[in-house]
This record gives C-alpha cells, sequence and structure tokens, in this order.
C-alpha cells in the first residue's frame, strides 16, 4: 500500500463495508423494441458493449435484456430461423424480458447473491440497474466487489469501523519502508480516552461504544486525504500519515496544527442522549509524534507517540502545593 502525501486538510472518506449498486454501475445502451436485429448486429460489433436494455414505447413497466451470449445464439439459427429472416425481426422477439433488475440503492452484497441465483445459463448476463438513467453491472463486477467488501470488513474493528491495530500497524510498517531514502515523514497522531473503564462501569459499556464511536468518527471526518485511522488499543486510536519535503522550520508547526485538529474529534457532542447522557464526558489526550527525513520504524513511532501521551498526562496533573511545616526552617 502505497502512502498519500498529505496536502492540504481534506476530510477523509471511510469506504463502507456493503455500498449501493448504483454507483458501480455503468451506463446502459437502450433499444427499443422495435429496433430490427440487423441494426442490433451493428451496435454489438463494438467488443466493449456487453448488453443491451430494451424497451417497449407502448408499455414502459416492460423491461428487457440481450446479452451478446443471447445475440450469438439467436443470430446462429438455434432457434430455427435463418440469419437473413432473423436480421429483419425485431429485437423484442428475442429479448429477455425477465432481466434482473434492481433498484440503485440496493447492496452489493445482496445483488450479488441474487445474480448467482440465477439459472446456470444466465449467470454471466450483466444485471440490469433501474433509475433516472439505466445503468449495467457484471457478475464477476459484483463478486469482486464483494470479496473487497470481506477484506474491508475483516480489517476493521468492530466497534469503531476505523482499521483495525493489526491493519493500522502493518500499513504503518509498510509506509516506513516506502518513505526510506527520500525526504518525507511520517507523522502519527495518538489519541486516548482515560478512564475508558469508569465510563463503562457508570453507563454500561455501550456507553464507551458510543464514545469511542463518535471520537472514531470524528477523526475520519477531520484526517487530511491519504491518512488512515486505526483503534491500536482499548481506548486508543492511531491517525498516520506521509508528510511531504518540508523545512525543518516548518515540521513542527505542520505536525501541531494536525494535532489540533484531530484534538477537536474528542470534544463532548451538542447534546448527549441515551446512554451518553448519564455519564461525564472523558478526559481525552491527543498528541504526535513524526519521524525523521527519510527514515521511519513503526514500534519506534508508536513508542514516541507513548511517551508525548505520558508528558502530557504529567503535564496535566495539578502542581502540589508546598507550605511550611512549623518548627520548618
Amino acid at each position: 500500500m502505497t502512502p498519500k502525501i498529505l496536502g492540504q486538510l481534506l476530510p477523509a472518506t471511510v469506504e463502507p463495508v456493503s455500498a449501493a449498486v448504483g454507483p458501480l454501475a455503468r451506463p446502459a445502451r437502450i433499444v427499443p423494441a422495435a429496433t430490427s436485429m440487423g441494426e442490433i448486429e451493428v451496435l454489438f460489433r463494438d467488443p466493449e458493449l456487453t448488453c443491451l436494455v430494451v424497451l417497449e414505447p407502448t408499455a414502459p413497466a416492460r423491461v428487457g435484456s440481450l446479452s451478446r451470449r443471447r445475440f450469438g445464439e439467436v443470430m446462429t439459427g438455434r432457434l430455427g430461423f435463418g440469419r437473413a429472416v432473423l436480421s429483419r425481426r425485431p429485437v423484442g422477439e428475442a429479448a429477455d424480458w425477465h432481466p434482473l433488475v434492481v433498484g440503485p440503492e440496493a447492496t452489493v452484497v445482496h445483488v450479488a447473491g441474487l445474480a448467482m441465483a440465477r439459472n446456470q445459463s444466465l449467470i454471466g448476463d450483466d444485471v440490469l440497474v433501474a433509475g433516472d438513467e439505466w445503468g449495467l453491472i457484471s457478475t464477476s463486477a459484483l463478486v469482486a466487489s464483494v470479496v473487497d467488501a470481506l477484506v474491508d470488513a475483516s480489517s476493521r474493528d468492530t466497534v469503531t469501523s476505523a482499521l483495525s491495530r493489526d491493519r493500522t500497524m502493518r500499513t504503518l510498517r509498510q509506509w516506513c519502508a516506502a518513505i526510506g531514502g527520500t525526504p518525507a515523514r511520517l507523522v502519527a497522531v495518538l489519541t486516548r480516552v482515560e478512564e475508558l473503564d469508569a465510563v463503562n462501569a457508570s453507563g454500561g459499556q455501550a456507553a464507551g461504544d458510543a464514545v469511542l464511536r463518535h471520537l472514531a468518527s470524528g477523526l475520519m471526518q477531520r484526517a487530511p486525504g491519504g491518512c488512515h485511522v486505526g483503534r491500536i488499543g482499548s481506548g486508543e486510536l492511531l491517525t498516520i500519515g506521509v508528510l511531504p519535503d518540508l523545512p525543518d522550520e516548518e515540521v513542527e508547526p505542520t505536525v501541531e496544527r494536525l494535532r489540533a485538529r484531530l484534538a477537536e474529534a474528542a470534544l463532548a457532542p451538542a447534546g448527549l442522549s441515551g446512554r451518553l447522557s448519564r455519564i461525564p464526558w472523558p478526559i481525552t489526550f491527543t498528541v504526535a509524534a513524526v519521524s525523521l527525513r527519510g527514515w521511519a520504524d513503526a514500534d519506534l513511532v508508536v513508542h514516541d507517540a507513548r511517551m508525548s501521551l505520558t508528558a502530557a498526562r504529567t503535564s496535566a496533573l495539578p502542581r502540589p502545593v508546598l507550605r511550611d511545616l512549623p518548627g520548618r526552617r
């Protein structure tokens, strides 16, 4: 996985585990049912064309499809007609008027299940996606998307949807190796929720989970494009990224701006409801660590961040008040 260089502080996006099928569909070519098969043959000379959506103008609710496979079967005379005769017949006579049609909001996982449940001879046919504009998506694209979704789900923390510890550390090590010998630096921002056990004790584990979800969501919204957010401990979230080549005097201010931006995610929401209304909002520390130019070690980066966390905790402790005791000189 190649690290992305931090540019402007743009919100990062999180891919859902199961995306809607609409954005994945490609535009479909639409033909009226009265179009001759001879005209259809010309269209299928385009090697990129895999399927046509066939519409009946007199019956708008009637939707059919003609796949390249079905077109080939028809035009080779398997249905008992000569090629010359078939070329003059309307495409409506050859179309499949019972194709698999789904809405754009249907999930990829659901549509893939429907596609694979079809008759064996139809599994390779595209699925029609209804909407303002008709779309198509192939079974192979659906299966690939499901595999991606499963990989994505297995690499995410079940509570926060941030990356899992293993995935975070693996990515961190890959990025450390990738910046070797370059002018880039690796930056890590550690966010720690203090006394999470006390939150769970007063509001139940669901309250602690809600705090972590709020925090992770805020971090992912505020993290610059190219950054990753992962949960590496019970109450610890780590945001990692790569700084571009910067003059030495600009590194510290840049890292501090990033830390301050991510620290905003720890602010209590405007209105606490449900279990969160029963607990005081926990104290949270946000600290940052940055590697040397062109060299970084994953374990050392995390160690430096935790050392900064210890320093932040110490500075937050109330200072002891020393009083002179009677008889003290």
